[in-house]
């Protein structure tokens, strides 16, 4: 059998000394977070985002369809992100049919994507607004699309 480049022979792991060996390479050069570039803007938006992304990693995009029929996953997905308190971001088709951009931030609060691109309006808790989720008694229902109303006791 043929030798690796290395001299750690055909098989089995690499030893603790080899060159090629991840584990020794992430000890050599580790990852410094500050070598990521910082954006050249004033955008106060753009660079949370930037903040997020150095220290988080990327903000995930789910899509959502209302009422629609075996969905556990892509729920059980957005319940494990919303317990966890991280933000993604939520394209939800209503039941109307229409498509909207939902922002979730890490405090559970839904904003709606405006005519900008930018999500300021504020629709209120996760808890609240998905049917799915059970942590919390919802106090509204949907009347049409995207209004909501305060149900009656």
């Amino acid at each position: 059998m043929l030798n690796r480049p290395c001299g750690c022979g055909a098989r089995g792991r690499h030893k603790p000394t080899c060159t090629l060996s991840n584990t020794v390479a992430v000890k050599e050069n580790p990852v410094v977070v500050d070598d990521i570039k910082e954006p050249i803007t004033n955008d106060p938006n753009v660079y949370m985002l930037y903040l997020h992304e150095k220290y988080h990693g990327k903000i995930p995009s789910i899509s959502w369809v209302f009422g629609k029929e075996r969905q556990a996953t892509i729920e059980k997905r957005i319940s494990s992100l919303l317990k966890k308190n991280k933000p993604m971001y939520l394209q939800v088709v209503t039941v109307d049919g229409q498509k909207e951009d939902w922002y979730i931030d890490s405090g559970n609060h839904v904003s709606l994507k405006n005519e900008d691109g930018k999500y300021k309006d504020l629709l209120g808790n996760a808890y609240n607004i998905l049917p799915f989720l059970t942590k919390r008694v919802t106090v509204w229902e949907l009347v049409s699309g995207r209004k909501f109303k305060r149900k009656k006791k």
